[in-house]
């Protein structure tokens, strides 16, 4: 028995632990803000990082019931600050939101979708704010 406790400790650490350098296979933690998160009590998703440029990673963010709910990109493999396409997905695997994200800010294109699939809202954000019609 303790034997078995050992063995489920050792093999569990790339799954329980922090993204390494070179190592795809470790998970990361998030909060429901999408920011690495290492309290447990505020953990609600976790993603496998992938590396797409030299600082530029990309993730695909899982409840803890392993449904996939977005996917976004991050300048810096510290995971705290957006940069690049996030898209939201609904309970079905629906795209509910696009959102182009610069330095943590929204900036660019924004989308929101019913759950049918059709536009529901659109517009632009430049630095964080709404920029002209939607």
């Amino acid at each position: 028995m303790r034997l078995l406790f050992i063995a489920l400790i050792i093999y569990s650490q790339p799954v329980f632990g922090q993204f390494r350098q070179g190592h795809k296979d470790s998970v990361v933690h998030f909060n429901g803000f999408f920011r690495s998160e290492q309290d447990p009590e505020r953990i609600q998703y976790y993603g496998i990082p992938k590396k797409i440029k030299d600082k530029l990673y990309e993730v695909d963010f899982y409840t803890l019931d392993t449904m996939l709910v977005a996917t976004g990109e991050y300048k810096r493999r510290n995971f705290k600050r957006r940069n690049g396409v996030f898209v939201l997905y609904n309970s079905d695997g629906k795209i509910i939101v696009t959102a182009n994200y610069r330095n943590g800010e929204l900036n660019g294109i924004y989308q929101k979708y019913y759950d049918n699939g059709k536009l529901a809202d659109s517009g632009n954000f430049s630095r964080g704010a709404p920029l002209g019609l939607w």
